[in-house]
């Protein structure tokens, strides 16, 4: 075990430091390692092919798609509406891509809480969401900013709320 560990680490050490993507790798394959060795300790591959049999069920496939879908595909799908209205937009000044991993948590989280049975907890967070940009509707400059951000989250949410909907009833049958 020390010996993967150390040839992991050491093939971090050769790539850019400070990058999220290799952190998760080097973590994955440190877990992958410990996986490895448990499984070689129970001398069976028995939790493996469990593993593999549960994580190809309809209801574990349907749920990851869904997460997978109301990130990247859902950001793209939403600037096309959104494009319309972008252009009337100047230099707001904001961080890049913000906006679009903004909209990706929040889909993340709207279908979590729709999956959850916690509809209750989306209406709050669209309340908490509409109250920050409130006090933006006063400047004239800004008014448009809001209008665009509080539009963008309602497609957001409300297109997450369809596929989270029409998942939970698919999965009730």
């Amino acid at each position: 075990m020390a010996a993967s560990h150390w040839l992991i680490d050491l093939g971090k050490a050769k790539l850019p430091a400070g990058r999220l993507r290799w952190f998760l790798l080097d973590q994955l394959l440190h877990l992958l390692v410990l996986c490895v060795l448990w499984l070689a300790w129970l001398g069976s591959l028995a939790p493996l092919e469990a593993l593999g049999a549960w994580l190809l069920t309809p209801t574990v496939l349907g749920v990851a798609t869904a997460y997978l879908l109301v990130t990247r595909p859902f950001s793209f799908a939403i600037a096309m509406v959104m494009k319309r209205w972008s252009s009337q937009l100047e230099d707001t000044g904001t961080l890049a891509q913000a906006g679009t991993r903004i909209g990706m948590l929040e889909r993340l989280l709207v279908l979590s809480l729709v999956l959850l049975d916690q509809l209750t907890a989306v209406g709050f967070l669209l309340a908490a969401k509409s109250v920050l940009r409130y006090g933006d509707l006063r400047d004239t400059k800004d008014r448009k900013l809001t209008e665009y951000v509080l539009l963008g989250t309602l497609v957001s949410v409300a297109s997450t709320l369809v596929l989270g909907l029409t998942l939970r009833l698919l999965l009730e049958r």
